[in-house]
């Protein structure tokens, strides 16, 4: 195996430390390969600083160790400006007592990684109570100057919207606020805000009262959110199993236990499952004989796997059947195939409402062209 062969399996390795003490180079096209698996897989500031602290003999080409060290000093730069973006969003909630729980990659980087930036991530999700008070954050963002980008909304289609801000240095700034854990409404339901605000952390590294989702409940999202990404391929991206290798490391005796226990009674054995074992794959991470052997036998029974996330139609297919009414099942198509008039206006940039009928028509033949792909 070489880098340019294969170079996902070469990032791979030098995360589980035991990269070859070579690289295949041979041109700048190499280095741009090596380069844009490293990037689309979220590692190169993080296989760069693994190089670099480690008992590696490996001895990157000029052009590509040139690269990567520029690379990691934008990386750190980039992470200072946002921390302190962070800070200021955080403290005007806490002035407006809005409770929040931060979840997914910002938290981690600061907990379980040598160096936030070596966290890679496009955004901060944030976990509130509900919808309200999502739309209360988004009273105090649009305050201080956040955008809020035009997208499907409802009771059942979305349990999240996005923010933005771009600085006056270029520096885009990006929020996902969150009243459910996933849009996928197997995972939806799985856990309520007050069971994850009781377990809760501190990440005082970040801000002193920013509270983020325990390591527990973090290695649960963070199985259920490969699966949620399964119809885009990106489910084994590099950054999102290094989480899990992290968050499984973490886990002590009591907490496996737990964690077993709380994806048997939620039925998401398979789907922790596949997670922990496509991990420890690429990445050897230690899991305990006891929990993956618990984890297959209640897989067995289970209605839901991760089947749901190999095709568009099975997520939604899945989508509906986790939906325990048939009033929740209609609204969701309904809301899926016919959003509100401001977002198909906007999004197909006219103002003539006379051409609804048609663009209605349009988004649901391009929307079952892409589903049936």
């Amino acid at each position: 195996m070489t880098a340019t062969e294969s170079p996902y399996l070469w990032f791979a390795s030098i995360l589980r430390g035991d990269a070859p003490d070579d690289i295949d180079y041979r041109d700048d096209m190499s280095v741009e390969i090596i380069w844009q698996s490293g990037l689309e897989n979220g590692v190169l500031a993080l296989a760069y600083y693994t190089l670099k602290t480690s008992d590696s003999s490996l001895a990157l080409p000029e052009a590509l160790e040139k690269k990567l060290h520029q690379h990691s000093l934008n990386s750190a730069a980039a992470e200072m400006k946002e921390a302190h973006e962070l800070r200021k969003v955080f403290s005007a909630f806490t002035d407006n007592n809005l409770d929040f729980l931060l979840m997914k990659g910002t938290p981690l980087s600061y907990s379980l990684y040598p160096y936030p930036y070596l966290r890679t991530r496009c955004d901060t999700d944030l976990l509130f109570q509900n919808s309200s008070d999502a739309e209360m954050a988004w009273g105090i963002l649009k305050d201080l100057g956040y955008q809020r980008p035009n997208a499907v909304s409802g009771q059942y289609v979305s349990h999240e919207f996005s923010c933005f801000r771009h600085d006056d240095s270029g520096t885009n700034y990006t929020l996902d606020l969150h009243w459910k854990l996933s849009n996928a409404h197997l995972f939806a339901g799985a856990f309520d805000y007050a069971d994850l605000a009781e377990s809760a952390t501190l990440i005082t590294k970040l801000y002193e009262g920013a509270w983020a989702l325990s390591n527990l409940h973090a290695l649960l999202l963070a199985c259920m959110h490969r699966v949620a990404h399964m119809t885009s391929g990106e489910e084994n991206r590099l950054i999102w199993l290094y989480d899990i290798h992290l968050l499984a490391e973490q886990l002590s005796d009591e907490e496996w236990l737990s964690f077993t226990n709380l994806a048997q009674s939620r039925e998401l054995s398979g789907i922790c499952l596949d997670g922990l074992k496509t991990t420890r794959s690429y990445l050897a991470t230690r899991l305990p004989d006891e929990v993956m052997v618990a984890l297959q036998k209640s897989a067995a029974g289970e209605k839901a796997g991760i089947g749901m996330g190999q095709s568009r139609v099975a997520m939604e297919l899945s989508n509906l059947r986790a939906i325990p009414n048939m009033k929740g099942r209609l609204g969701l198509i309904k809301e899926r195939l016919f959003p509100d008039t401001h977002y198909m206006l906007t999004k197909y940039q006219t103002s003539r409402r006379i051409l609804l009928p048609y663009l209605y028509l349009r988004r649901i033949i391009e929307g079952t062209a892409k589903t049936l792909r």
